[in-house]
């Protein structure tokens, strides 16, 4: 099993930027922890483009530098782990380093535009992730996460975020009882520039979904985890991306169905409003009862890949100021 976890944002908003801002990401500590890792630069202009990589935090020390073009893609090596080990690092923290204030991440920058994708594996090989920075589309101070469930003692959702401005103060409004592996519920941390910090969830079948991240600067959000859309069986992958905040995110998306059974092809829709109806290829959804589904604030529904039509799924809401946040989990079942 392959799952892909992408974010859908509102047309008019790019990749490609001259500055890239990655928190870190986690995961498991098993056989599922991190291996080969390398971050992926590439752009569209035709001449040279000198980018640099430094690590979070305000040391501002350089991590790597180099060129690309339209013709020549740059790859930075972060790991090489063979499959006997696992290699954390500064953008694959250890869960122990949750709830701490971290100089981790990183942050790109270029003199003309480039766009950036930060890719592993596990160090078993049998596992996988990705993660597509926006650039400076990612910034925002209203977020909404989404990410896979946790079926499993292994199974973990996070949230990570990294300030760009000094003395940025950062809330977690978790749903309901929620709360982080260190026992928080609700609360807020207070961050300098590049400094970042994360929060993880590992209760089973319960999630930091439609968690509220907000801020008084702006901030970069990277959301995800471990875990599976499919609780039928025992498949499980990475599922991380970078997301945007509130003033980008829709209220209408299509979908394209990957080659995956209808268990694992999951729309996942998260409401930022209060009273938000749901309608699915050009009809209301409704529950298992037969009631239209409407959504309060960070409530949010799965919807599996039985309603794609000819491949395609058209998510929307009446009001357009109904804002929507839409994650999807696709893939291959492998027989």
């Amino acid at each position: 099993l392959v799952i892909l976890f992408l974010f859908f944002s509102q047309d008019g908003f790019s990749q490609l930027s001259k500055i890239h801002y990655i928190p870190p990401v986690t995961g498991d500590g098993g056989g599922n922890g991190p291996g080969i890792q390398r971050i992926y630069i590439s752009t569209p202009s035709a001449g040279i483009v000198n980018y640099t990589i430094k690590n979070g935090g305000d040391s501002g020390t350089i991590y790597a530098t180099g060129q690309v073009s339209n013709s020549a893609i740059g790859e930075v090596n972060i790991s090489d782990q063979p499959i006997s080990g696992q290699s954390w690092n500064d953008i694959f923290v250890q869960e122990s380093e949750a709830e701490l204030v971290l100089n981790k991440g990183f942050i790109i920058t270029a003199d003309s535009e480039i766009y950036v994708s930060y890719r592993f594996v596990s160090s078993s090989y049998n596992q996988a992730g990705a993660l597509v920075s926006k650039g400076i589309s990612a910034l925002g101070t209203r977020f909404r996460a989404g990410m896979l469930q946790n079926y499993d003692s292994s199974h973990l959702g996070f949230i990570s975020v990294m300030a760009t401005e000094n003395n940025t103060e950062v809330n977690f409004d978790l749903p309901g009882a929620v709360q982080t592996t260190g026992g928080q519920n609700d609360h807020s941390i207070k961050l300098d520039k590049f400094q970042t910090y994360f929060i993880v969830n590992k209760t089973a079948q319960n999630s930091l979904t439609g968690s509220l991240i907000t801020s008084d600067k702006p901030i970069a959000v990277n959301s995800g985890g471990f875990g599976s859309f499919d609780s039928s069986s025992a498949g499980q992958d990475y599922g991380i991306d970078q997301i945007v905040g509130s003033t980008i995110v829709g209220s209408e998306y299509i979908f394209i169905k990957g080659i995956a059974s209808n268990n694992i092809e999951t729309v996942l829709i998260i409401a930022d409003q209060d009273n938000t109806n749901i309608n699915v290829n050009g009809e209301v959804l409704n529950d298992i009862s037969g009631d239209p589904v409407i959504l309060n604030s960070g409530e949010y529904v799965y919807i599996k890949g039985d309603k794609f039509i000819n491949g395609n799924l058209y998510v929307n809401t009446d009001n357009l100021n109904d804002k929507l946040f839409a994650y999807q989990g696709t893939g291959k079942t492998y027989t």
